[in-house]
């Protein structure tokens, strides 16, 4: 298993036109014959991220045809929002499975078989924006009654 941490899967040759970094951590661990990728990440929310997060992950998976393992913390503090949504990529570029959004939560997935469990996702970007802005408001106002709190 190769471990890579945050940043250095946002740095793939054949998904981005502009690399970050000379060094790509992730083609040097399957150099050296890792046959199993874990990112583990601190990946901020914003919006429309998500898709954009997907289609990376589902590009590093099929490039190296290997499954990627994706963990992002959930929570926040005082100006990042961290969404979680965890997921498993095969390497055909499959989600096998996927952890809840904005929630702490917990998925299994069987690298023999590489299946896993689904947990729901919010269906459109409004619903998921809105559960970035109720984590914000936990934060923020940690014993405020919801019933008389205004944003605007």
């Amino acid at each position: 298993m190769g471990i890579t941490i945050c940043e250095d899967v946002w740095n793939d040759k054949n998904f981005w036109a502009n690399l970050r970094y000379e060094r790509d951590p992730v083609t040097e661990l399957i150099a050296q014959g890792t046959t199993l990728l874990l990112n583990i990440s601190a990946s901020p929310y914003t919006i429309n991220k998500r898709t954009l997060r997907l289609e990376m992950l589902r590009s590093i998976a099929m490039t190296h045809k290997r499954p990627v393992i994706y963990v992002n913390q959930v929570g926040g503090d005082d100006s990042l929002i961290f969404d979680g949504a965890s997921m498993a990529v095969t390497a055909d570029g499959k989600v096998a499975a996927q952890a809840l959004a904005f929630e702490e939560d917990l998925v299994l997935f069987d690298t023999e078989t590489g299946e896993g469990e689904f947990h729901p996702q919010p269906p459109e970007e409004i619903e998921y924006a809105y559960r970035a802005l109720i984590v914000a408001r936990a934060i923020t106002f940690p014993n405020a009654d919801s019933r008389k709190c205004w944003s605007g």
